[in-house]
């Protein structure tokens, strides 16, 4: 079973520099690579404490998701990570300054197995529609499960975005699940570190799967 979360920057749905992935699972993870249920609960948990503003709600009720997902999974792979990006989508692209309006938050999963349970979901404080995570979507197939979100750079509110993501599938031999956490801080123009990438190569296509 394979996952990842790609990260793409848009100004007007074209892409300002290439796509990023985190949290890249690959094949079925070995036992040295796992947690069980109790341990996967804990680590989720405490991200949601971790972060900035009053999460305990959103973490309580992502519980009973996670308990129908990765229920009666012989291997649980888990992977976390953490970014940071000013308010106001500045970026600088190999030496250049440019603004994206919006970061879009994708996340995959795929199985030669059959998939079961699958899920993606962001807590955040902001309540003001514009300047809130947005849920674009999610895809579902046998094998594929991609789920979307979109960050308004330009209007989101500074603060903490958690978001959690998740699948299984039902193999032959056994039953393999994988969590996917991505926290994503939008700090205050000087609060916290500008954006900046080097990157350079080809720009891949908007995030539209």
């Amino acid at each position: 079973m394979q996952s990842s979360i790609t990260l793409g920057f848009l100004s007007h749905g074209r892409p300002v520099q290439p796509n990023r992935q985190l949290n890249q699972t690959n094949d079925h993870p070995g036992i040295e690579d796992s947690v069980d249920l109790t341990d996967l609960i804990a680590v989720v948990t405490a991200t949601y404490l971790a972060v900035e503003g009053d999460f305990t709600a959103a973490g309580a009720a992502i519980l009973p998701t996670l308990k129908k997902t990765y229920a009666g999974k012989d291997v649980i792979a888990t992977k976390s990570s953490h970014e940071t990006f000013a308010e106001g989508g500045k970026l600088i692209v190999n030496g250049k300054t440019t603004v994206a309006d919006e970061l879009r938050v994708v996340f995959r999963a795929e199985s030669d197995d059959d998939l079961t349970e699958s899920f993606g979901t962001v807590a955040q404080s902001a309540t003001v529609p514009g300047q809130q995570v947005r849920d674009i979507g999610e895809r579902k197939s046998t094998h594929l499960y991609v789920r979307r979100f979109a960050i308004p750079l330009t209007t989101i509110v500074p603060g903490d975005y958690v978001f959690t993501f998740g699948s299984g599938d039902d193999g032959f031999f056994f039953d393999v699940g994988v969590s996917s956490i991505l926290t994503v801080s939008i700090a205050r123009v000087g609060h916290g570190p500008r954006v900046i990438s080097n990157h350079s190569g080809q720009l891949v296509a908007p995030l539209a799967e």
